[in-house]
C-alpha cells in the first residue's frame, strides 16, 4: 500500500475497506452482457497486474498510463459508469467502514456530504482502476467537480490521498477572528506551511488547499458554526467565563480526535478560544 507523506495523523484518514478487488472485477465481468462481458474478461490479467503495481508503488505519481486500445478503455470505464450490483455493494462497503464523520462527509473539504465518488486517479487516463476500491474516494459533488481529472501536474500530485497519506504532526491550517467595533466578525483562514520541511509532501498539501479553494470555502461556512455557538451560550449557558473556557477546551480536544488537527472546525474553535473577546461578549 503506498504511503507518501511523513508520519502523523493530523488530518483523519479514510479506513481501507476489506475488499477482494480481483474477485470484485470478476463479479463485474459476470454481471455484464456481451460484448462487454468478453471484452472485460480478456483484460482481467492486465487489470490484476495493475492492481499489484498500485499497491507496490511508493507514490501513485510513479504509475504510468497503460496503452489500452480505445475499445478496451471504453469497456473498463463502462464497468463503473453502467453500474451493476457488485459496484453498488462496493460503494456501500467503502462508506460503511468509515468513522461517523467520514461515513457522511467529504474528506477533501470536510464540509459537504459525500454524495458521489471521486476516482483519485482519473478513469479516463487510468481506466483499469475504474472499479478499484482504493481509487474510489467518497466525496462531495463540489470537490469531485473541482478536482476533475487533474490529479497530477508536472509529476506532482495535486491532492491528498486520504487512504494512506500521513500528514505531519504540525498545525498548518490557521484561523484568525477579527471583531470590529460594530460587532461584526470577520474570519480568515490561511495555510502556514513554514514549519513543514521543504519537500514534495509540502507541495502536495499546498496544492490540495489551493486547487479546491478551501480557504474561501471555510470562510463561507463558518458563520453558521459561530451562530450556533453564540445561540447556545447566550440562551443556555449559566456558568462563569472560566467554566466556559474549560468546556470549550474539552470540545476542542474532541474535535482534534474526530476531525484532526488541521480541520477547519478545529482551527476555528481553537481561534475562538484563543481570541476570547468574542466568547466574552456572548456571556
Amino acid at each position: 500500500m503506498p504511503e507518501f507523506i511523513s508520519p502523523g495523523n493530523q488530518m483523519k484518514k479514510l479506513e481501507i475497506p476489506s475488499i477482494d478487488n480481483v474477485d470484485l472485477f470478476s463479479k463485474i465481468c459476470q454481471a455484464k452482457v456481451e460484448p462487454r462481458k468478453s471484452e472485460l474478461s480478456k483484460l482481467k490479467q492486465i487489470v490484476e497486474q495493475r492492481y499489484v503495481e498500485f499497491n507496490q508503488t511508493s507514490d501513485l505519481s510513479n504509475l504510468r498510463e497503460y496503452p489500452f486500445q480505445k475499445v478496451e478503455k471504453e469497456a473498463l470505464i463502462h464497468a463503473y459508469t453502467h453500474q451493476t450490483f457488485p459496484i453498488r455493494e462496493l460503494k456501500i462497503k467503502i462508506k460503511k467502514v468509515q468513522n461517523s464523520f467520514y461515513s457522511t462527509h467529504c474528506p477533501y473539504c470536510g464540509i459537504f456530504h459525500s454524495d458521489t465518488f471521486d476516482h483519485y486517479m482519473n478513469k479516463d487516463s487510468y481506466p483499469e482502476f475504474s472499479v478499484y476500491g482504493l481509487n474510489l474516494i467518497p466525496s462531495c459533488s463540489r470537490c469531485n467537480r473541482k478536482k476533475n481529472a487533474v490529479w497530477l501536474k508536472n509529476s506532482i500530485r495535486q491532492f491528498i490521498y486520504f487512504y494512506s497519506d500521513n500528514l505531519p504532526e504540525i498545525e498548518f491550517l490557521k484561523c484568525t477572528i477579527i471583531s470590529t467595533k460594530t460587532n461584526l466578525v470577520e474570519v480568515k483562514f490561511s495555510l502556514d506551511t513554514s514549519k513543514l520541511p521543504d519537500s514534495l509532501e509540502k507541495k502536495i498539501i499546498e496544492n490540495h488547499f489551493k486547487n479546491l479553494n478551501l480557504m474561501e470555502l471555510f470562510e463561507e461556512n463558518c458563520n453558521e458554526f459561530l451562530s450556533e455557538k453564540k445561540n447556545t451560550i447566550e440562551n443556555y449557558f449559566t456558568g462563569s467565563h472560566a467554566d466556559l473556557l474549560s468546556i470549550m477546551n474539552s470540545e476542542l480536544s474532541n474535535f482534534k480526535e474526530i476531525y484532526g488537527l488541521n480541520n477547519w472546525k478545529t482551527a476555528l474553535l481553537a481561534e475562538l478560544i484563543r481570541e476570547n473577546t468574542l466568547l466574552s461578549s456572548w456571556l
